[in-house]
């Protein structure tokens, strides 16, 4: 796992984002197995979204950094049962073992509930960078926060993202940092939405069933 300063520093790669975000389901599964190792190797080609949007979504960056760290942790230091390869299966075993009432660092499923809330603005953001094409970054960057993180944040941490959303490069030069042409934008990045919104999906759908959408 690469240390925290490495997360988010390299050049955001659509194609290589949408490839690691595919990889992320068991194969076959419906709904996907979200399998833990490719989730965080996907994440980390998320987190280099941010790295594009300008340095006032750098504590964001920051932020899930340290959460990927404390994933990874739990994927390599917890003594799970053999077999179990996929965050469904951490989140059951959790379940079951009562860890919810636990120290929060023994605790994988609050930490993943944050990263997938994360994944959940980058994909409606990416979709509006297509939907919206008139209206401003910040005005979507910011509807997109207020439809999905906001309301898990505290009155500092909002703030803090307000004033971020008006650094916000334009569409023109967000597409320009990504390297892709408005043909290419239009092929690739719907294909990122679905690639996300899948493994969102899937793991939103265990947390909603299982009621540990409110873990604090």
């Amino acid at each position: 796992m690469a240390k925290t300063q490495e997360i988010g520093t390299e050049e955001f790669d659509v194609e290589k984002t949408i490839k690691a975000f595919e990889a992320v389901p068991k194969d076959g599964s419906r709904p996907a197995v979200c399998l833990t190792k490719e989730y965080i190797a996907a994440i980390k080609e998320m987190c280099n979204f941010f790295n594009i949007c300008g340095s006032g979504f750098g504590f964001v960056t920051s932020d899930v950094s340290q959460k990927l760290i404390l994933l990874e942790k739990h994927r390599t230091e917890r003594d799970l049962p053999n077999g179990i390869d996929n965050l469904q299966g951490m989140m059951q075993w959790e379940e079951d073992n009562d860890m919810f009432d636990k120290d929060v660092k023994y605790n994988g499923a609050r930490t993943l509930l944050r990263l997938n809330r994360a994944s959940q603005f980058v994909m409606l953001l990416i979709k509006y960078i297509m939907e919206r094409e008139k209206a401003s970054m910040s005005s979507n960057a910011y509807d997109a926060y207020s439809e999905t993180l906001m309301r898990f944040h505290s009155w500092m941490i909002k703030k803090a993202v307000g004033v971020a959303v008006y650094a916000i490069p334009s569409r023109h030069t967000l597409l320009k940092n990504m390297k892709m042409t408005e043909d290419e934008a239009r092929e690739s990045l719907p294909r990122l939405v679905v690639a996300i919104d899948t493994v969102f999906s899937a793991l939103d759908k265990h947390y909603t069933e299982h009621k540990l959408q409110k873990l604090p």
